[in-house]
């Protein structure tokens, strides 16, 4: 009986010892398994085409928004005149030779204020303020349109125009005399119309 029960603790034993030896096995043909590598894969190529569709739908949402820029940029050529001209301000500044040049201009600052000489020009309904003629960029940009002109009947030399913009911000020019002042109010009510 001793024997037997020896035998059969022997038995139990190489039966566990099965058991787990099948049960590692398992464990290490699902570690090493061709399955999930296929899930894997079909994972990635599932994720890699919804990457690759987002990136299309971006790429065409960009296109648009540079078509709806292009679309605007050629609207203001249009209605500046400037068809044809990648330098803009050249343009405009041949177009507008009458309607450009020296006036005195209202600046207000910390330590002083008062009129300072400035490079003004009318383009459309805007008047583009340079600090010198020279500049390529405007320092200021008033636009016009729906707005006031009128000459300051406080100035007693006549030389003072006051211009109220679209916002009825208040604006003060300067010119050189009395005809100068009504040649730049007569063509900042122009630039208005």
């Amino acid at each position: 009986t001793k024997m037997a029960f020896a035998l059969g603790g022997a038995a139990a034993g190489a039966i566990g010892g099965a058991i787990a030896y099948k049960k590692a096995q398992r464990e290490v043909d699902q570690l090493f398994s061709n399955d999930d590598d296929e899930r894997g894969d079909k994972a990635w190529e599932k994720t890699s085409a919804k990457m690759m569709e987002e990136d299309e739908r971006l790429d065409q949402a960009h296109e648009a928004q540079r078509e709806v820029r292009a679309a605007r940029r050629d609207g203001l050529r249009d209605k500046y005149g400037l068809q044809g001209h990648k330098d803009g301000h050249s343009a405009y500044k041949a177009q507008t030779k009458s309607q450009s040049g020296t006036l005195g201009v209202m600046v207000s600052g910390w330590l002083s204020s008062g009129f300072a000489p400035r490079h003004v020009s009318i383009m459309g309904n805007h008047i583009c303020i340079y600090k010198s003629a020279k500049d390529a960029v405007p320092a200021d940009r008033i636009d016009i349109n729906n707005g006031r002109v009128s000459i300051d009947r406080k100035d007693a030399t006549g030389r003072t125009i006051r211009l109220r913009d679209r916002h009825d911000a208040e604006h003060l020019f300067q010119g050189k005399d009395q005809d100068d002042a009504r040649a730049w109010k007569s063509a900042f009510s122009q630039a208005m119309s």
